[in-house]
């Protein structure tokens, strides 16, 4: 998972060409309702099925290292990606807007990670809702995770809008700490977000009644308005790119013809357990 730029450029659009029809044709977005639709566990299961065969999750799977409770951290191994498979987590939060009579997403109790073979590492796609998701490319560089791609779709209103940026720059370390920050650019249309993260510290978590030593990173991103505030705390497995809990808060603006547009989101990831459904 990463920390994502949130665009409400489809929400400000809708409003300017809403801004200047009548009320008639005005009415269905004022009185539509966000649809919190959930993937089915079949739907999702479909879509790692489709990117790897089951001859690949046999050898992939032993990859990544278990932890036990008496594990102690690991500090001096390079990064490991996560073992393919889905990962459950258990949720909380949602996202809304203000525009027209504003309209929110709520977040269900259980949301999924999938991870698959992809390029260079592996792709990540996180299913919240039919009308939310949002997945990444993740490669091992170095002592680092790197970041190239990453995708967000949201839906308001009845209207999609889904975004692909191409990232450069640092990687995210993943042991004790190599070096203490880490900076990115992610850039999609003209816009461009800066990262920048830094090392907070170790922390152990349970995972299923097992401690998990973990490395808690915190990731900024700068979208050139002064006013937008958008912070991730992340914790991942040390040594490893799984991700075991996470916590967002991200409140953006967009003027428009209505005027400013906000857009909030608040959410908390806590992993399930360290193996993977496939």
């Amino acid at each position: 998972m990463v920390l994502r730029r949130r665009s409400v450029v489809i929400i400000a659009g809708a409003a300017v060409v809403l801004g200047v029809v009548a009320y008639s044709q005005l009415r269905p977005y004022l009185f539509s309702t966000a649809s919190n639709t959930t993937l089915s566990p079949q739907e999702v299961r479909n879509h790692f099925l489709d990117h790897v065969s089951t001859t690949t999750v046999q050898v992939a799977v032993s990859d990544a290292p278990t932890e036990t409770a008496s594990s102690v951290p690991v500090v001096d191994i390079g990064p490991t990606l996560p073992r393919f498979g889905i990962y459950v987590y258990d949720t909380a939060g949602g996202d809304s807007v203000d525009a027209l009579k504003g309209q929110r997403h709520i977040y269900p109790a259980t949301t999924t990670i999938t991870i698959v073979p992809f390029g260079c590492g592996v792709l990540a796609r996180w299913d919240v809702l039919k009308a939310r998701w949002q997945e990444s490319q993740r490669c091992v560089v170095g002592h680092s995770i790197s970041l190239s791609t990453h995708t967000t779709h949201d839906e308001f209103f009845g209207r999609g809008q889904t975004d692909t940026y191409e990232c450069t720059g640092d990687g995210r370390p993943v042991n004790v700490p190599i070096i203490a920050s880490f900076s990115y650019v992610c850039t999609q249309a003209g816009a461009t977000d800066v990262y920048s993260g830094v090392v907070v510290g170790t922390e152990s978590l349970l995972v299923g009644g097992i401690t998990v030593h973990t490395l808690h990173v915190r990731v900024s991103i700068d979208s050139g308005t002064p006013t937008d505030s958008q912070v991730t705390d992340s914790w991942f497995q040390i040594g490893t790119d799984l991700l075991i809990a996470q916590v967002t808060t991200n409140a953006t603006s967009n003027s428009s013809v209505v005027g400013v547009v906000h857009y909030e989101e608040q959410y908390e990831l806590h992993l399930r357990s360290l193996d993977p459904q496939v």
